[in-house]
């Protein structure tokens, strides 16, 4: 379910990039982001909640996720909808989301390669592409809006991409080494019944 999620996040983030750059000099660009960023967190945000209802029980019939994540989900859940919703509300602080939501991917981004990475570590090349994003939301934030129009909507759509590119080949590589576990746990029980 978290790669489902992150999947669809990753080809979402690479929709809105191509989109912000394809449009990038059209009036009503901000309110088209919001609609975007809205849907780019409510469709993760609904898989999110709604998984601990789908995935295995414990012994004590709770689901194995977190109520901390579905809580998260939750206002991520109710947060998107409002984006949809309103989306005139949210374009005033439209720069600074893009600032916020470019540091806060590139900081999910870290993560995930880190725990993607274990137990053999990530070359620390994999790093410079959402430390980069998480650098271009800093600049997006400090620039401010007065001085962002369509550089910021260029540089968001760019790092978008990137930022998506990066989070497939990631996904990519934790799919490959979930295969190679795997193989190697039907391996190692195929040698034990050998043994028998």
């Amino acid at each position: 379910m978290k790669k489902s999620a992150s999947l669809i996040t990753y080809l979402s983030a690479l929709v809105i990039g191509i989109i912000l750059l394809a449009l990038h000099e059209q009036v009503n660009l901000l309110k088209g982001i919001v609609i975007a960023i809205g849907v780019l967190i409510t469709v993760p945000s609904a898989i999110m909640f709604l998984s601990p209802f789908f995935s295995r029980k414990n012994s004590e019939g709770l689901g194995y996720a977190s109520w901390l994540t579905v809580l998260v989900a939750a206002a991520g859940l109710v947060l998107g909808i409002w984006m949809l919703v309103m989306p005139s509300f949210f374009e005033t602080a439209m720069i600074y989301t893009l600032g916020v939501i470019l540091i806060l991917v590139g900081a999910a981004q870290v993560v995930f390669i880190f725990n993607a990475s274990r137990p053999y570590g990530a070359n620390p090349l994999w790093y410079c592409v959402p430390v980069l994003v998480i650098a271009g939301g800093f600049i997006v934030l400090f620039i401010g809006p007065k001085g962002v129009n369509s550089w910021a909507t260029i540089t968001t759509g760019i790092l978008l991409i990137v930022y998506s590119a990066n989070g497939l080949s990631a996904l990519g590589r934790e799919c490959k080494v979930d295969r190679e576990r795997k193989q190697l746990g039907e391996s190692d029980s195929d040698t034990g019944e050998l043994s028998d």
